[in-house]
């Protein structure tokens, strides 16, 4: 049973997704959404995944000094954005959806902790802005649903695999999908970008870990193209991270 207080501050937030729902319409989300994490449907984002790796990496130069935290945090929304809607977000979007990514974690914490505190963010406006800045990139991602709603492969992406699946109930309904859509967003963010940072930050204390790692991967792959299933091939980044 999820915490009342919890389902209430991620639900105004969120919507109706798994993350807030609770007893049969939980089950209902959890059921149909399972099919997305089959082994056969994850390696074919985790080819995107990889495509999209290489994209960002091939777009800087050798020489080129990177704030690595920053370039994890831009990664990181342009994975989300091609497994989501198989596109990329603008340079303005992205912006926004990093600046969003902030405030609604900094907001909902401080919301968490006490009635107190949600009443301070309420009376000084830093919650009233981030709802309008949430509602417009919802109202931004339902116009993709719409665009897509007559055109979508069911194992493209994330969406379409939504408007394809049929679960108990019936389709899922265009509030529903968004709410998945926005959860996927933020619970896949920060957890990536986060986990790509430390991991940067560990191996620029041992140049040695980096040595063998790199050495693995070359031994592996060579000039050949790497794919996400062949990742099970490299035991020793799979234990860095």
């Amino acid at each position: 049973k999820k915490s009342t207080l919890s389902q209430k501050i991620i639900r105004q937030y969120i919507g109706d997704g798994l993350v807030s729902l609770d007893g049969e319409e939980w089950q209902r989300h959890r059921v149909a959404l399972n099919g997305g994490f089959g082994r056969k449907h994850i390696e074919a984002l985790g080819d995107q995944v990889v495509d999209e790796v290489r994209s960002f990496l091939s777009s800087r130069r050798d020489s080129e000094r990177l704030d690595w935290k920053a370039s994890a945090r831009e990664l990181a929304l342009r994975i989300i954005a091609k497994l989501l809607f198989s596109t990329q977000f603008g340079p303005g979007e992205l912006r926004i959806l990093e600046e969003l990514v902030g405030r609604s974690l900094r907001v909902g914490t401080l919301e968490a902790r006490s009635e107190m505190a949600a009443f301070l963010l309420r009376c000084f406006g830093g919650k009233a802005r981030l709802m309008r800045d949430l509602n417009r990139l919802k109202q931004t991602w339902m116009d993709r649903v719409n665009v897509r709603r007559n055109s979508y492969d069911s194992g493209k992406d994330l969406l379409d695999f939504l408007l394809s699946s049929e679960p108990t109930g019936g389709k899922f309904r265009e509030e529903e999908i968004l709410a998945e859509l926005v959860t996927f967003f933020f619970a896949g963010h920060d957890t990536t970008s986060t986990t790509m940072a430390w991991l940067g930050y560990e191996l620029g204390k041992r140049t040695e870990l980096q040595e063998r790692i790199r050495a693995e991967v070359r031994g592996e792959f060579g000039n050949e193209t790497i794919t996400f299933s062949s990742l099970c091939n490299l035991p020793m980044l799979r234990a860095t991270i």
